[in-house]
């Protein structure tokens, strides 16, 4: 029998190489300061162009920062980044290796 839900291949792995913010939500909590943008009920990520959080941070003068949004099985994870995110595709099980530096 075919693994089906979570436990299915592919997977996707998102990178981001810089974070200004990173929130965890229960999928019954909804964004915390609005909705992010509708442009496709259907979709498992978006870029919140209107995000409250981006305008609050943005002077003019550095790059600005985007704020993504990415619906998960019973997840919402939100990312504000200036740095694009790095998607890779995971077909087959992987064992990951965090390091982290302080």
């Amino acid at each position: 029998m075919e693994p089906s839900g979570t436990e299915a291949y592919p997977k996707y792995l998102v990178r981001f190489p810089s974070v200004s913010a990173f929130v965890h939500l229960e999928e019954t909590l909804p964004p915390r300061t609005g909705d992010p943008d509708d442009s496709d009920a259907h979709a498992s990520a978006c870029v919140w162009s209107g995000s409250p959080w981006v305008r609050a941070q943005d002077d003019g003068e550095a790059p600005a920062d985007r704020h993504y949004v990415v619906f998960g099985d019973d997840r919402v994870i939100e990312v504000v980044s200036r740095s694009e995110p790095e998607v890779e595709t995971v077909t087959s099980p992987q064992v990951l290796e965090l390091r982290h530096a302080i």
